[in-house]
C-alpha cells in the first residue's frame, strides 16, 4: 500500500489503549481467497470468485518487558483461556501525529504468534516479534 507510513519513527501501533513502543518494522499483509467455479461442464480451463479477504500484521520491536503494549500483547497471547469473549482488542496504525491527508488503519485482532531472538551482534539489543490476526473489519480512514 502506497500510503503506508514509510519511516519507522512515524509509526505508532496501539493495542487497545496501549502503544506498542521500541518498533523497528511493521508489515501489513492482505490477501483474498479464491474459491473454484468449476463445474464438470465448465471447460478446460479453471475459474474462480473473489473470497474473503485476510489481514496479518507483523510487528517486530526491541525487547521490552516493562512496555505496556508489548507486555499487553504478550499476556493476551499466553492468556490460559482458550477462547474468551473479549479475546479482540482494538488495533490502530499510522503516524505517530497524524496531519490532514494521513492514512490511519484500524480494526479488531488478537496475537497468533511470538518470538524472541537475540544475537551476538554486540549491541546487546534482543528483539520480539508478534503476529496479529486481524477479525473482522479492518478500515483505512483518511485524516481530515
Amino acid at each position: 500500500m502506497s500510503d503506508f507510513p514509510q519511516r519507522s519513527d512515524e509509526v505508532v501501533l496501539k493495542y487497545g489503549s496501549d502503544v506498542v513502543g521500541e518498533i523497528q518494522s511493521l508489515s501489513m499483509n492482505v490477501a483474498g481467497n479464491e474459491i473454484p467455479a468449476n463445474s464438470f461442464d465448465s471447460g478446460l480451463f479453471e475459474k474462480y470468485i473473489r473470497g474473503r479477504l485476510g489481514v496479518t500484521l507483523s510487528v517486530t520491536c526491541i525487547l521490552d518487558d516493562t512496555d505496556d503494549g508489548q507486555t499487553a500483547l504478550l499476556a493476551d497471547m499466553l492468556d490460559d483461556e482458550k477462547i474468551r469473549p473479549n479475546q479482540f482488542d482494538d488495533f490502530t496504525i499510522g503516524k505517530s501525529e497524524p496531519t490532514a491527508g494521513d492514512v490511519v488503519y484500524s480494526g479488531a485482532g488478537f496475537p497468533t504468534s511470538f518470538s524472541d531472538e537475540g544475537g551476538d551482534d554486540g549491541d546487546g539489543l534482543r528483539t520480539r516479534t508478534f503476529e496479529i490476526r486481524i477479525s473482522g473489519e479492518w478500515a483505512r480512514t483518511v485524516t481530515s
